[in-house]
């Protein structure tokens, strides 16, 4: 039985959440030995904006006592990195079918859901139906310093181009929920409690105690959760947008730029 953990690596930069958790998929899909059974741990602890928990395991199950115990059996994944996948997080232009079949197998495999997230997920759920509703994620604030914020009339262009009977949202920031909200009223569904009252900066950015940040991060994963299985999926570039493509091979989704 390998042993890989994934390390915090970049944490003078202020990542998100889905930086994190995004790139370790990306990882599992690149490293070497991946075609073997492994024990995978991510040690994500002590994070700027996300206080000192393993913010993997708020939402997520991992052996943690194996960790502690065969902690010296552990190997670095991001030394194990042998090939380029041909695709970069940004920009799935030549992302595969392929490696999105292999992606979702590991996210199945390596991402489950823990009791009470799986709890709170499936009573959410009872009255989301996939089938009739698009999803849609706005990510605005300081994405800025990676490319161009997609104005909002652009997303509700290609929003009215669509048939559904509700959308799900998973927005930034409460200015422009409430832009979607007075636009699509009571079709607009979103559990965006735990987000930024600042149009520049986002959540994790903010001092924030203990409890509103494992509530951001539920909110996050149950979103993801939902965006990674609706009839459409519109977004732009970003972490969040790509964990939810390589989540669900079958997922029809447009990028906007």
């Amino acid at each position: 039985m390998l042993r890989y953990y994934k390390p915090v690596r970049g944490k003078e930069y202020n990542r998100g959440y889905f930086s994190y958790i995004t790139e370790s998929v990306i990882n599992l899909l690149t490293f070497n030995n991946k075609h073997q059974d492994i024990i995978y741990y991510h040690d994500l602890k002590e994070i700027p904006g996300y206080g000192n928990d393993n913010i993997f395991e708020i939402c997520f199950i991992q052996d943690s006592n194996d960790y502690l115990l065969n902690i010296d059996k552990y190997v670095n994944i991001d030394d194990n990195i042998v090939e380029s996948l041909g695709f970069h997080i940004y920009d799935l232009t030549n992302l595969t079918y392929e490696q999105r079949v292999e992606s979702e197998k590991i996210i199945k495999k390596y991402f489950k859901l823990n009791d009470e997230s799986i709890f709170l997920f499936n009573k959410r759920l009872e009255s989301i139906d996939y089938t009739k509703t698009i999803g849609v994620h706005r990510r605005a604030t300081d994405i800025i310093t990676h490319h161009p914020i997609i104005p909002l009339e652009k997303i509700f262009d290609e929003i009215d181009l669509c048939e559904f009977d509700n959308i799900f949202l998973m927005c930034d920031n409460k200015f422009d929920y409430f832009k979607f909200k007075e636009r699509y009223k009571d079709k607009l569904i979103c559990y965006d409690t735990y987000t930024s009252d600042d149009v520049d900066k986002p959540f994790f950015k903010s001092d924030n105690v203990d409890k509103n940040i494992k509530n951001h991060i539920t909110e996050l994963v149950f979103g993801v959760t939902v965006l990674s299985n609706v009839k459409l999926l519109i977004c732009s570039k970003s972490n969040l947008s790509t964990f939810s493509i390589l989540s669900n091979s079958k997922l029809k989704y447009k990028i906007l730029e």
